[in-house]
């Protein structure tokens, strides 16, 4: 075998015991190859050899897998490229193929351990036993553990479930999950159903869980530093919020207003999230029934930090709030049924934060964590106008809205919802297609109405002016 790999290499050989090892490891993967027929006549190109090989290991060949995760990591034909050629490794090393294993405790440092547990299990009684303890010895290792993954995908084989030298990427993406115990994967890959594991796959089966990053400079709601800063600590530790003792954020107003300002601003915070708002009222009861199609299931995104803003306000169906406290707590989150398909999902990694009026903040307190933020007081509001006018703009698509200002100081004597109605009513009246448009007296008068039942238009029903 040296000398054929001293040829293969163009005569370059260096006589050390790391490419001893080298050897070793890619003559075996060559005198596989050359078993299941996987290298093409002579008179082929190697293009047309790779090309043949890629094809084969698409179709999760696994002995083609791991000869061209070796020739790209290795750069044998083609440029290097670990990357990828890691991944084939670790899909044949996943799949269980021994000397795929051995290739990725030798290139997988971090990872070593698993693959050692899994060598471990899956050689015990046989003949390749000595390699985990040679392996044991080169790289220190302690102890080994019985891989559980291992354990699983090996009894498939024997059942008949699945084929040991043609990997399913399905099987494998049930295997890596991060959110299914060890006993619902041996129950979906062990079921015999051929429905079971495609329906599992379209499930959010990777999750993140580390700390969400936030972002520094968002501008504070109604430039309320002091109170800004204490939802921030909130949102600051959201890398607690996979622990039994973690209770969720609640901000708290009577205020449509603050509330959305609230909503705004977390979406700032974490800019590089999934951000998900969930609209309760909106909700019917099969949206959280314990299925696939469950609302706090089906906004979840793979491999992507999951922030939701989850909103009640007004009168909600006390059955749709009894099913939103579950997911307040994180043991309740971690222990997710899919009733539908017999398991449990760990969605723990999802961090919701709540937005609610005063009363729903009170149907759900005992396992949130609640922030009564203030009303808007008389001497916000020219910022709340200021701040309306741009969204405003923004949402009619409108280059630019000019409000006088004696149309301004009339505005500014009524509730925050009011002024929203009325700026809506007069920009849809003065609108030509994104024209600039300017807000007088006379424009908005015809749309304020009896001024005697302004102080009726305020949040949460209230008589007061914001």
């Amino acid at each position: 075998m040296k000398e054929y790999y001293q040829n293969f290499c163009g005569g370059y050989y260096i006589d050390d015991e790391r490419v001893e090892e080298l050897i070793a490891i890619k003559g075996a993967v060559f005198e596989k190859a050359q078993k299941d027929n996987l290298f093409c006549a002579h008179e082929k190109s190697s293009g047309v050899a790779y090309d043949e090989l890629v094809r084969l290991a698409s179709e999760g060949i696994i002995s083609a897998k791991r000869l061209l995760g070796i020739l790209q990591i290795e750069g044998i034909y083609i440029t290097q490229d670990n990357s990828v050629g890691f991944e084939n490794i670790l899909d044949a090393a996943d799949w269980l193929d021994i000397p795929a294993l051995v290739t990725a405790i030798k290139y997988d440092n971090a990872n070593r351990q698993e693959y050692l547990d899994k060598l471990y299990t899956v050689t015990q009684k046989t003949d390749y036993a000595v390699i985990v303890e040679q392996l044991q010895i080169q790289y220190g290792i302690e102890n080994f553990k019985m891989s559980e993954s291992a354990k699983v995908l090996d009894k498939s084989f024997a059942i008949g479930t699945a084929k040991r030298d043609v990997c399913s990427s399905q099987h494998l993406r049930v295997l890596r999950s991060n959110v299914l115990s060890d006993k619902d994967k041996r129950a979906v890959l062990l079921s015999g159903s051929k429905e079971l594991v495609p329906a599992v796959c379209r499930l959010p089966l990777q999750l993140f869980s580390g700390k969400i990053r936030t972002s520094d400079g968002v501008r504070a709601v109604l430039d309320r530093t002091e109170e800004n800063a204490v939802i921030m600590r909130a949102l600051e530790n959201n890398d607690l919020r996979n622990r039994d003792f973690y209770r969720s954020l609640c901000i708290s107003s009577n205020s449509d207003y603050v509330r959305d300002a609230y909503a705004d601003f977390i979406g700032k915070v974490f800019p590089e999230s999934n951000i998900v708002n969930i609209d309760i009222a909106s909700l019917l009861p099969t949206d959280l029934d314990s299925t696939d199609n469950n609302v706090f299931v089906r906004n979840c995104h793979e491999n992507e930090d999951n922030v939701y803003i989850i909103r009640l306000a007004g009168k909600i169906d006390e059955r749709i709030v009894n099913l939103v406290k579950t997911f307040t707590t994180s043991s309740n989150r971690r222990a997710f049924a899919i009733s539908r398909f017999g398991i449990n999902i760990d969605l723990s990694a999802v961090l919701p934060i709540f937005v609610c009026d005063g009363k729903n903040a009170q149907l759900l307190d005992g396992s949130i964590s609640v922030v009564k933020v203030a009303e808007i007081a008389e001497d916000e509001k020219p910022l709340v106008l200021t701040e309306l006018m741009d969204k405003k703009q923004a949402e009619f698509y409108v280059c630019e809205i000019t409000l006088e200002d004696s149309a301004k100081e009339i505005l500014l004597n009524f509730s925050v919802g009011k002024i929203s109605n009325v700026l809506d009513q007069a920009i849809l009246s003065q609108r030509i297609d994104n024209d600039p448009i300017i807000l007088s007296v006379e424009t908005i008068e015809k749309f304020i109405g009896d001024k005697r039942a302004f102080g009726a238009y305020g949040f949460g029903g209230t008589h007061a002016k914001n």
